[in-house]
């Protein structure tokens, strides 16, 4: 068994314990993402969001998805939520000057680059929530 497949288990799994949890639906639309499936992805995404708008790793996957499908417009305005979410979240900040490059504004899409860059330059390699157990 492959792990795309065996983390779909997993999280099917945790999906019958815990329905309405916007984390277990973000994971499951990573993994159809992973498959190349992206229209599922997308609805996993959108009813993670639909359970936490705030949700940062949503907005930005599924703001990327948009961007893929060639939908510039919903993948700036979710991308704009993403970094409205997270100001510090390089990796939104990176794909929402990726979509201001594809609309054509591109010193737009220069100031997002580099406040993305500038954002990654000062990023833990791990999140502070990994360490956590460690001093429990």
């Amino acid at each position: 068994m492959d792990r795309a497949n065996e983390a779909a288990q997993c999280i099917q799994e945790a999906a019958s314990i815990f329905p309405m949890n916007h984390q277990i639906m973000f994971m499951k639309g990573q993994v159809y993402e992973h498959k190349g499936e992206l229209s599922e992805a997308r609805v996993c995404y959108e009813n993670a969001l639909a359970l936490n708008p705030h949700h940062t790793l949503s907005l930005r996957h599924l703001g990327m998805l948009y961007l893929k499908e060639g939908s510039y417009r919903l993948a700036e305005k979710t991308l704009l939520d993403a970094v409205k979410t997270d100001p510090l979240d390089h990796q939104s900040w990176s794909a929402l000057g990726e979509v201001c490059s594809g609309l054509g504004e591109l010193e737009r899409s220069s100031e997002c680059l580099i406040t993305a860059l500038d954002l990654q330059s000062t990023a833990p390699a791990l999140p502070f929530s990994t360490l956590l157990p460690c001093f429990s």
